[in-house]
């Protein structure tokens, strides 16, 4: 008869084995941040907040010649890092994040050379301190650690977006 703490033990083991081989998967912090980009984009054509959202998406592109290995479920499910900027204050509003699945780590997946993954994501005008209807004119800093596992320690990937400016003003 199986000794009851004996998945336990393979659990550890598993964790354990993860924590010596995660950090060496194909995503290096010097290679990965000169290859994968951050792009973002509205996909409303104004590129105004409507109903108090904006839906945006982010395109993770690998520019380089080797694929990279990054936990695209765990983008979409935890987000980006988002910090608003008031063009006319300067104020900035950093967005704070849900805690993240620490499990989605382990989703990870291939984006060949020249490839790309595009996750959407809701921006809230509730989120820069304003009602919905109101004018906004904000620059949106979005960011993702290239290897979330690693804390403060990780590469990012960043770009931003100019949300709510009318066009004339440019």
């Amino acid at each position: 008869m199986l000794d009851k703490r004996y998945p336990m033990r393979w659990c550890r083991a598993l964790f354990l084995l993860g924590l010596v081989f995660l950090p060496h998967l194909s995503v290096s912090a010097s290679s990965a941040e000169a290859s994968v980009e951050l792009h973002a984009r509205c996909l409303d054509a104004r590129c105004r907040f409507s109903d108090g959202r904006l839906y945006v998406e982010l395109e993770i592109r690998n520019t380089g010649s080797e694929p990279v290995v990054l936990p695209l479920e765990y983008y979409q499910r935890r987000g980006p890092t988002i910090t608003f900027v008031d063009n006319h204050s300067g104020k900035r509003i950093r967005n704070r994040m849900g805690p993240p699945n620490s499990r989605l780590l382990d989703h990870l997946q291939v984006i060949e050379p020249a490839q790309s993954r595009r996750l959407r994501w809701i921006l809230m005008q509730h989120d820069i301190g304003q009602q919905p209807g109101q004018p906004a004119d904000v620059t949106v800093e979005f960011g993702y650690s290239l290897q979330p596992w690693r804390g403060a320690e990780a590469q990012m990937i960043r770009t931003t977006l100019r949300v709510g400016a009318d066009p004339r003003a440019d």
